[in-house]
């Protein structure tokens, strides 16, 4: 069973967490998944390039918002049942363009399929080359959709519980490539003592989809609008620049 851990970050505080104690209900509530390093929660400290900019944009907008993180699809439902309420982090699809109202980009979030520079076997010069490898992706997220789409065989994906690391059955070669963001990939295999000059690029299944805030379409607009000026301004001024840049180096 995944771990929940509800934060409220005050606008008086400029973003400063505060117990979840409050009587006051929150403006919006955020829900999200353990993803690193845009969403991470360990031991009970929660970071990353969209938590920080959460906070900061919960300051800058004078918005009480509620964070909770939650297996992935829980998260999705909870938003989808709670219309003043952000899922993130979201990769922007076709097939989710009208369920939500986007906020972002937060990154390119480009989805690749990504091997081991060992595996010199693995040659893809197109689409169609991919069929023939196992790929590993998470049981819950936009890989699932975008595999699916691009006509690969259901056979050749393999989903990991929300328990398991792809990045880590990547390593120990339990499929021939893994879908998702090199990014986060990269981020989490430093964190497993993994060397993340390992991993390289295969093929570049999705370019420029972008990862976002998604909002229930049901938001009040007024929320909706401060928090996107918010994140505007933010952007304007180079704070998202610079978590990147705290995150990545």
């Amino acid at each position: 069973m995944g771990r929940s851990q509800h934060i409220r970050w005050q606008a008086a505080l400029a973003g400063m967490a505060l117990l979840a104690g409050s009587l006051q209900a929150a403006d919006l509530r955020a829900y999200t998944e353990n993803f690193p390093p845009f969403n991470n929660l360990q031991e009970q400290q929660e970071s990353g390039i969209s938590v920080e900019l959460l906070r900061l944009i919960a300051g800058r907008a004078g918005l009480d918002i509620q964070l909770s993180f939650l297996p992935w699809q829980r998260a999705v439902n909870d938003n989808a049942a709670d219309p003043n309420s952000i899922l993130f982090t979201t990769v922007r699809t076709p097939q989710r363009e009208n369920s939500y109202l986007w906020v972002g980009p937060i990154d390119a979030c480009n989805l690749e399929l990504v091997r081991l520079k060992k595996r010199k076997d693995i040659r893809i010069d197109s689409l169609s080359d991919a069929y023939r490898y196992n790929i590993g992706i998470p049981v819950a997220g936009a890989d699932s959709e975008v595999l699916t789409r691009l006509g690969f065989p259901d056979s050749r994906i393999k989903r990991t519980p929300p328990s398991a690391s792809v990045v880590r059955m990547l390593y120990a070669e339990r499929f021939d490539l893994a879908s998702g963001i090199k990014l986060s990939f990269a981020y989490q295999a430093r964190m497993h003592g993994l060397p993340p000059g390992e991993l390289a690029s295969a093929y570049t299944l999705q370019k420029g989809g972008g990862c976002y805030f998604a909002f229930n379409p049901a938001v009040d607009p007024e929320l909706f609008r401060r928090f996107d000026t918010a994140f505007r301004e933010l952007e304007k001024e180079g704070a998202l620049r610079a978590l990147h840049s705290k995150y990545l180096r």
